[in-house]
């Protein structure tokens, strides 16, 4: 895909870019706004993250990379800016009608270095998972209701054979509505599609467990109740034991005893 581009998700953003005033790779690049994180520098390349606000108020989320790159076999083993791979899944995400930040443009420069950028809404009324956990008195039952919906969310994205590979409480934003809670994955550029979805399952949930703060032990109950509620004991809990080896999480062979004398399990987890 030699020099430069932008390819939109709709009609719609492409036009209302272009009202904008913003048409091609550079207009995005030059963009000036604020960090919002430390930029991620690897291997020579680097990626950094802006938020910016359109003449209308609008509010989005503006990633840029240079040299930051994985390997993909498209006709020949090439090197393509990791925002390709964020972009695409969180489009399959969206029609799988799994919860991500909408993506509205992707932008491509290989002129002179490996230049890419991305472009999606920024989702001002959610906070991620490790704020509401540290800064919010939840209920008991709201506190629960949180985690089943976060468990029925990621299940989600296993069902339909992918795995998020970068599953920790910074990168799962939620919002609470009037009918409930909504889950939303972001930071999709190590996302994948797999086959092996133990792998998927024992990666994503270790994540989870290791990189998401105050995540306690009835957490853990909570989100394995829902999780794995219509999972037969045995693979339950051979799953748990990989788990517990890979988390050092404590109180996984007495989760599986309550399980065992149907304390836990599908009994508590509600209906999906």
């Amino acid at each position: 895909m030699p020099g430069q581009g932008l390819t939109f998700s709709s009609e719609m953003w492409q036009q209302r870019f272009a009202g904008w005033g913003w048409t091609d790779f550079q207009d995005l690049w030059t963009i000036d706004a604020d960090t919002v994180e430390p930029a991620n520098v690897r291997r020579g390349g680097w990626s950094s993250v802006v938020r910016f606000e359109a003449p209308d108020g609008s509010a989005y989320y503006l990633k840029r990379q240079q040299d930051h790159d994985f390997r993909v076999w498209r006709g020949g083993l090439r090197r393509m800016p990791t925002v390709v791979r964020e972009w695409q899944v969180g489009i399959d995400f969206r029609a799988l009608a799994i919860d991500t930040a909408e993506p509205v443009c992707l932008g491509l420069d290989n002129t002179e270095r490996s230049r890419g950028l991305l472009v999606t809404v920024a989702l001002d009324q959610h906070r991620s998972l490790t704020d509401v956990l540290q800064q919010s008195a939840l209920t008991t039952e709201t506190r629960r209701q949180l985690w089943w919906t976060l468990a029925d969310t990621v299940r989600r994205i296993h069902d339909r054979g992918y795995r998020h590979n970068c599953l920790y409480g910074q990168h799962v934003l939620v919002r609470q509505s009037e009918a409930g809670w909504e889950c939303c994955f972001i930071d999709l550029e190590k996302a994948s599609r797999t086959r092996r979805r133990q792998r998927a399952i024992i990666a994503d949930l270790s994540a989870l467990d290791r990189h998401t703060d105050d995540m306690s032990t009835r957490d853990r109950h909570w989100f394995w109740d829902r999780y794995f509620a219509d999972l037969p004991l045995p693979a339950r809990r051979r799953l748990l034991k990989i788990l517990a080896k890979r988390t050092a999480v404590r109180g996984v062979d007495q989760y599986i005893r309550d399980c065992e004398a149907g304390r836990r399990g599908e009994a508590n987890a509600g209906g999906r």
